[in-house]
Order: structure tokens, then sequence, then C-alpha cells
């Protein structure tokens, strides 16, 4: 179960959501994922956890968009 009055590394969202960091990394890098940093590490709030969650189900459920290779 998530606190979400807690922060949390990006390892322990990835190990909750059960992604790879590098994912969890990524959200952060394009904004989808709110964060701060302490020293070297990024702390994640657990109040932004539904956020990402909602993010990550409508990937699942409606797929990313394809893309058509160009015609040569």
């Amino acid at each position: 179960m998530v606190d979400l009055s807690k922060t949390y590394t990006v390892k322990e969202v990835a190990e909750v959501l059960r992604l790879h960091v590098d994912s969890i990394r990524r959200y952060v890098k394009e904004g989808k994922l709110k964060s701060f940093c302490f020293g070297r590490k990024f702390l994640i709030k657990g109040e932004t956890l539904p956020i990402l969650l909602t993010i990550i189900l409508s990937k699942k459920r409606f797929g990313t968009p394809y893309k058509k290779k160009p015609n040569r």
C-alpha cells in the first residue's frame, strides 16, 4: 500500500508500480511525474502516484499510437 503523505525514491516507485527504474526516470524527465532533488536523488511525493497510475493504465487500455513507417 502506498502512503500518500510519504516521499519515495525512484527505485521504490518502480518496485511499487512494477516498472523499470528508467521508465520512472523518463516520466520525471518528461514532466509527467513531479519530483524534487535531494542531493543526487530524485524524491517523489506519494500524492503524485495516483496521477502516474492513471497515465499507465490509460496507455495499457488504449495502447500507444501506431506510427506508420514511411514508404520508400
